[in-house]
């Protein structure tokens, strides 16, 4: 029958699903949210008092600094 150009109907379910340049992009934006959650979460930690990052900083400009060791 293809030589008429007909096909049978069903004869693509069988195949099973393949990743598109759309799936690779979504799995690629999420390891790169991942990486920058990571980084943004180490810089907050640096600056923040104590080391713990949902710590509030002090905004009094009478308030000392002290820097970490």
């Amino acid at each position: 029958m293809s030589q008429y150009g007909m096909q049978m109907p069903g004869g693509r379910a069988n195949r099973g699903p393949s990743l598109s340049v759309i799936d690779a992009l979504l799995l690629l934006a999420i390891v790169a949210m991942g990486f920058g959650c990571y980084f943004v979460y180490q810089a907050a930690a640096a600056v923040s008092p104590n080391g713990n990052v949902l710590e509030l900083q002090d905004n009094d400009p009478s308030t000392p600094v002290v820097l970490p060791d």
